[in-house]
């Protein structure tokens, strides 16, 4: 697990929280991304699909409540897309707890600029969908759907930014 660096309060608040779960689903709960961060989740995916040998299923956790980014951290996402889909197969953001009046912009700016002509990317309220949207099925899409929403509660108990 790997805890964002950019909040003063370092081991009390993070901007993200992350972790691999087999056999290649990358989960990221996010608090409050700083520009810092896109570069570190980018160098974290690349680690981890050079060690497991297969491109990862992205999947990032936006919390319910959670502020959204700065001009600054949407255009470090733009400008690393290109960069995470070489070693992404899929990369899925879910709206926790749906999508409030302070993120329409935000999901509508990720639409315009990710989601047309990439269907391998998506933007859900639900993380059994992202995850079926990923390719995921059967007996494997059930032990994974355990295991990330175990995962992403446990995260999501820890402070964030």
């Amino acid at each position: 697990m790997r805890r964002g660096t950019s909040s003063p309060l370092i081991g009390v608040s993070v901007s993200y929280l992350s972790a691999l779960i087999e056999p290649s689903v990358f989960v990221v709960v996010w608090g409050l991304p700083a520009i810092d961060d896109i570069d570190a989740i980018l160098k974290e995916c690349r680690a981890h699909q050079q060690t497991i040998g297969r491109d990862l299923c992205y999947l990032g956790i936006v919390q319910e409540h959670s502020p959204p980014p700065d001009e600054d951290t949407r255009g470090a996402m733009t400008a690393n897309f290109a960069e995470m889909a070489r070693v992404c197969s899929s990369i899925n953001l879910v709206f926790r707890g749906g999508i409030g009046v302070e993120l329409t912009g935000i999901r509508s700016d990720l639409a315009s600029t990710f989601l047309v002509g990439n269907p391998r990317m998506g933007i859900h309220t639900d993380i059994e969908v992202a995850l079926r949207e990923a390719g995921f099925d059967g007996d494997e899409f059930a032990h994974l759907r355990a295991r990330v929403l175990k995962t992403v509660q446990t995260l999501g108990r820890r402070p964030l930014a």
